[in-house]
């Protein structure tokens, strides 16, 4: 299923289920800043569990901290502003590009906001460099507000 049909099937399953109204998103990432935290619930012993990533956006380039090892990333992304049928449900789509020097990373997040600074997100990696072919995870995110 492509991202944009898979986000059309989200949209409308979450609809009900106590996720927010139209306008707690922005419409542009321009200038901010995200803190995305993954759950512990991806079962076994996921070494990414409950790490924290701080992640600023610019007009198309972000920068992705992984918080208390030092490590940064930068990349391009492109953010879309999705609102459901009659302005029930919204949700933000990402895609993201690393750029570092061997294996890029390529992944894709869907935030479902709760209110205008917390929600959840769906987590979709196609290629990088662990070594599996898709990691999928859901998690939660706070928009850090000035």
């Amino acid at each position: 299923m492509k991202l944009k049909q898979y986000l059309a099937a989200t949209l409308i399953a979450l609809s009900g289920a106590g996720y927010s109204v139209a306008g707690d998103l922005p419409d542009s990432l321009d200038g901010q800043t995200f803190l995305f935290q993954l759950d512990s619930t991806r079962g076994g012993q996921d070494p990414e569990a409950n790490f924290v990533y701080i992640i600023s956006y610019e007009q198309d380039t972000y920068t992705y901290q992984v918080a208390g090892t030092g490590q940064v990333f930068r990349g391009r992304y492109l953010y879309q502003h999705v609102q459901g049928k009659d302005d029930s449900v919204e949700a933000g789509m990402l895609s993201h590009l690393e750029v570092p020097e061997v294996n890029p990373a390529m992944y894709q997040m869907i935030l479902l906001p709760k209110d205008s600074a917390t929600g959840s997100y769906l987590f979709k990696q196609t290629s990088g460099p662990v070594k599996s072919d898709i990691i999928l995870d859901t998690a939660r995110y706070t928009r850090v507000l000035y």
